[in-house]
């Protein structure tokens, strides 16, 4: 669930759900793996929504919204593979502002700048090389 808060701004939330995504190491000569972005927008008077789906093989996702400076976002992800996780970027910024791989599955805070904020859904590779797999809610 992605929560953003603030004052005089109407808070927002996103619930990621049943998504895979296996991002590949750089270097070795392989290429890096492209970045599909999905746009999601609240329906008026609503501050949350469930997104649900699966990415497959070597795909990472991004998840766009628009939010301002200062409200607070709140991601909660959920699936069938523990080494499902999420990273939160800032409007602006490829510097993430959480990083559940080393931070849970559960993120709440403060957005420092007006614009889109990037919610990346993914499963790393696995030791051996092999993509991971999973569902997320």
């Amino acid at each position: 669930m992605v929560t953003p808060k603030g004052p005089m701004r109407a808070p927002l939330a996103l619930v990621a759900a049943g998504l895979l995504a296996v991002s590949l190491p750089a270097g070795g000569g392989v290429a890096p793996t492209a970045i599909e972005s999905t746009r999601v927008t609240f329906a008026a008077g609503t501050d949350s929504i469930l997104l649900q789906g699966q990415l497959k093989g070597d795909q990472i996702l991004d998840y766009k919204l628009w939010a301002g400076a200062g409200q607070t976002l709140t991601v909660d992800l959920k699936g069938s593979n523990l080494q499902n996780y999420f990273n939160v970027m800032a409007a602006g910024s490829d510097n993430a502002l959480f990083i559940g791989s080393s931070s849970g599955h559960n993120f709440r805070g403060p957005l420092p700048s007006d614009g889109d904020v990037r919610v990346r859904v993914f499963v790393p590779v696995q030791r051996s090389g092999c993509p991971g797999a999973g569902l997320h809610t």
